[in-house]
C-alpha cells in the first residue's frame, strides 16, 4: 500500500504445485532490517490450494507497506526457505497450469483494501478445498497481470529404477509405493475418483548406462482373487514421452505376469495397442526401454476405471504388484541386474445405489425411480409420496437404515381406486331329435352353454378404462368350443345327422345361439333275394329225386310247428314258408349244419344265410344233401 498503518492485516501464501517445503518449521517471518517479527501468526493449512498447493496463512498486527516491507525466510532473515521437488507430483517437468492460483494473496478480512489505492485494490473471491470462500487481492490482480508466475524443470538425485505411481481423477499428485491412493466405487454411477491414472517411469539420472529396462505392472482382478477389479480405459495407451535419450513401448497382455525376474522371453504374450480388441481384458501392461543414458527418461501415463469391488465389502484393500528388471552399470562402474518387485496400495470405498421406487398394484411407476450413491456404511432415508386418487399399501424393503455391501432398493407400492363392472357374453346350443313323420321327440334335447366373463377396470387415477382377458370355467381364454356330440342310436330308425360337429365361438361373434334338430327315418322292410338248396330223399340215396326249396322274397315268414310236416315232392319247389321258420339272412346257422346228414366239410362251409337256414330246415325234416351240390 502506499504507506503503513496500524490495520491488522493477514495474507495466503502458497507453495506452487509440484514443490513442498522441506521443512515447515523452517518458515518465519521478519520484519525490515532483519529483526524476527515476533508478532507475527504463522499458520500451516495444509494441501488446500485449488490444485492441491501446500498453503499457510501469516498474520500481522499492523498493514506494511513497500518502503518498510515485511520478510518471508528461513531460519535467518538471510536464508532462503528450502523448497523442494514434491516427487509425487511427477509429471517429471512441469510449468504452473494456466488455472493455477496465485502464490501471494492479501486476504481483505478487515476491508482494509476496500478503496482503491493507485488502482490496484482489485478484490476477487477464491474457494480452496477446505470448501471456505476467501476475499483477497492477488498479484495476478495487481502488477502480475497472469497467473503463471513460475515455470521450472527439476530432476532426481542419482537414481536407476521405476518411479510409478497411481493418482485418483481428482488428486492432484501421484502416490508411490510408501503411500495409499484412495478410491471410490459405485455399481450404477461413474464418481469422480472410481477413474485415475496409472504412471509408468523408467528413469536413469546417474552417469551410468541401462541396457535394458522392463517395467511391469499387473491390474488386479476379482477373478484372480482380488479384493477389486480395474481395468484400463484405453487412454494413453499409444503415448511415451521422452526426455533425454530415453525411450519407450508399451505392450499389453490379458493375463498377468507371473514370476520375479523380467525378460524378453516372458514378454513373448505381450502386444502393442493396435492389437488390442478389449481394453477391459488387459491384466498385465510393460513399459519396455532400450538403451538409456544419464538423465533419460520414459513415463507413460494409462487411464484407469474401477468396474468391481468384492461383494458384501465396504471397504477394501488392493495391491497392484510392479515387476522391474534392467541391465545397469553405474556411474562407478559396477553393473548387474537390477531387480524390484514394488507394491502399489489403493484403498476403495464402496458408494452403493440406494433406489427408491413408487408403483402401484399394476406395477405402474407413479414417478420415476430416485437412485442415490451413498457411502457404505453411512445412513439413507426414503420416503413415500402423496397422489389424488391412490392409498398407500406397503413398503417392500428397508426404508431407512445403514448402508452395507450391496445395493438397496426400496419400493413403496400404492392401490388406484377403480370402478369394476363384470360383463358376460353366453352361447347356447340347442340339439333336438325328433322322428321325421310326426316331429315327435325321439329323445331327450341337449342343451349346453358357454359363458365368457371379463371385467371393465376404470382407473380413476389414471383416468383410463382397461379390460381384463376373457375367461370361461375360470381360465383365460381367446375362445371356446361345444364338443361334438354323436346322435343316440333308435332301433329300426335312421339318423340324418350320425354327429352333430364341434363349434368353436369367440366373444365377439354376433350368433350366440345354435340350434340343430337331428331327424331319425324309419327303416324300409328289407328284400330277401331268392335262395335256393337242393336236397335228396334220405330215405333214398341213389335216388336223382331233387327237391328243392325257394325262400320268398319277403322277410317276414310264418312260423311251422315242431310237428308240421313238409310236403315232399320229386322234382318240385316247396315254398319255405311251409316249412321254415322265419328267414334270416345274417347269421350262420353252423350248429344245425353240423347235424345234417351225410355232408362233407366242404359243403358245410358254403351253407350260410337263408341256405344255412334252409339245410338246417332239411335236417328237420329228414332230408339228405347231396354230396356235390348244384350251383344256383
Amino acid at each position: 500500500i502506499v504507506q503503513y498503518n496500524d490495520i491488522p492485516s493477514s495474507y495466503f501464501i502458497a507453495i506452487p504445485q509440484g514443490f513442498d517445503l522441506e521443512d515447515a518449521s523452517q518458515l518465519h517471518v521478519y520484519k525490515h532490517g532483519g529483526a524476527l517479527y515476533e508478532a507475527a501468526v504463522v499458520e500451516d493449512l495444509g494441501y488446500i490450494g485449488i490444485n492441491g498447493e501446500r498453503m499457510f496463512k501469516i498474520s500481522l498486527p499492523e498493514t506494511p507497506w513497500y518502503r518498510t516491507p515485511v520478510l518471508i525466510n528461513g531460519t535467518s532473515y538471510t536464508t532462503p526457505l528450502q523448497i523442494v521437488a514434491n516427487k509425487n507430483q511427477l509429471p517429471l517437468s512441469y510449468a504452473y497450469p494456466e488455472n493455477g492460483m496465485s502464490l501471494f494473496m492479501e486476504l481483505n478480512e478487515n476491508d482494509q483494501v476496500s478503496a482503491p489505492t493507485n488502482g490496484f485494490a482489485n478484490i476477487s473471491e477464491v474457494t480452496l478445498r477446505d470448501g471456505k470462500t476467501y476475499k483477497v487481492r492477488s498479484t495476478n490482480l495487481g502488477y502480475y497481470k497472469t497467473p503463471n508466475e513460475v515455470s521450472y524443470s527439476f530432476t532426481y538425485p542419482s537414481t536407476y529404477g521405476q518411479m510409478n505411481g497411481i493418482k485418483a481423477a481428482d488428486a492432484g499428485k501421484y502416490t508411490e509405493e510408501t503411500g495409499t491412493t484412495k478410491l471410490a466405487y459405485s455399481s450404477s454411477k461413474e464418481l469422480a475418483n472410481s477413474k485415475g491414472t496409472i504412471r509408468l517411469a523408467n528413469v536413469l539420472t546417474d552417469k551410468g548406462i541401462s541396457e535394458y529396462s522392463y517395467n511391469v505392472i499387473n491390474l488386479p482382478s476379482i477373478a484372480n482373487g482380488d479384493n477389486a477389479t480395474i481395468v484400463l480405459t484405453g487412454e494413453g495407451v499409444d503415448k511415451v514421452t521422452t526426455t533425454g535419450t530415453g525411450n519407450g513401448q508399451l505392450l499389453f497382455a490379458y493375463t498377468p505376469f507371473v514370476g520375479d525376474q523380467v525378460t524378453e522371453a516372458a514378454l513373448v504374450d505381450f502386444v502393442t495397442a493396435d492389437q488390442v480388441t478389449d481394453w477391459s481384458k488387459v491384466k498385465a501392461v510393460v513399459l519396455k526401454s532400450d538403451k538409456l543414458d544419464p538423465s533419460a527418461i520414459a513415463m507413460a501415463e494409462l487411464g484407469f476405471k474401477i468396474t468391481g469391488i468384492k461383494d458384501g465389502s465396504s471397504v477394501v484393500d488392493v495391491t497392484l504388484q510392479d515387476h522391474f528388471t534392467g541391465e545397469h552399470e553405474n556411474s562407478t562402474g559396477v553393473g548387474g541386474i537390477y531387480n524390484v518387485a514394488p507394491t502399489y496400495k489403493l484403498e476403495i470405498q464402496r458408494y452403493v445405489d440406494v433406489t427408491t421406487r413408487w408403483i402401484d398394484t399394476d406395477g405402474n411407476e407413479l414417478q420415476a425411480p430416485d437412485v442415490q450413491s451413498i457411502m457404505s456404511g453411512a445412513t439413507y432415508v426414503t420416503t413415500g409420496i402423496t397422489r389424488p386418487h391412490y392409498k398407500f399399501v406397503k413398503v417392500e424393503g428397508q426404508p431407512a437404515g445403514v448402508t452395507a455391501g450391496q445395493d438397496i432398493v426400496v419400493t413403496y407400492i400404492y392401490e388406484a381406486d377403480k370402478e369394476i363392472e363384470t360383463q358376460s357374453v353366453i352361447f347356447e346350443q340347442t340339439i333336438n331329435y325328433v322322428y321325421a313323420e310326426n316331429n315327435q321327440s325321439a329323445a331327450p334335447t341337449v342343451t349346453k352353454t358357454i359363458t365368457f366373463t371379463r371385467d371393465k377396470v376404470n382407473n380413476l387415477a389414471l383416468n383410463k378404462v382397461t379390460y381384463t382377458p376373457w375367461m370361461v370355467d375360470g381360465k383365460e381364454v381367446v375362445a371356446a368350443s361345444f364338443a361334438a356330440v354323436i346322435s343316440p342310436e333308435i332301433k329300426g330308425y335312421t339318423a340324418d345327422l350320425k354327429e352333430v360337429a364341434a363349434i368353436t365361438v369367440t366373444p365377439t361373434d354376433e350368433n350366440k345361439a345354435y340350434v340343430t334338430t337331428v331327424k331319425y327315418t324309419k327303416n324300409p322292410t328289407e328284400n330277401v333275394t331268392e335262395d335256393k338248396v337242393e336236397f335228396v330223399d334220405p330215405t333214398d340215396p341213389t335216388s336223382d329225386t331233387i327237391v328243392k326249396y325257394v325262400a320268398e322274397k319277403t322277410a317276414e315268414v310264418p312260423e311251422v310247428s315242431e310237428k308240421q310236416e313238409p310236403t315232399k315232392t320229386k322234382g318240385v319247389t316247396v315254398p319255405t314258408s311251409q316249412v321254415g321258420p322265419k328267414a334270416t339272412t345274417s347269421v350262420t346257422d353252423e350248429a344245425k349244419v353240423a347235424e345234417l346228414p351225410q355232408m362233407g366239410d366242404d359243403a358245410k362251409a358254403q351253407v350260410t344265410g337263408v341256405g344255412a337256414m334252409l339245410v338246417a330246415l332239411a335236417g328237420i325234416l329228414g332230408l339228405g344233401v347231396k354230396n356235390k351240390r348244384k350251383e344256383d
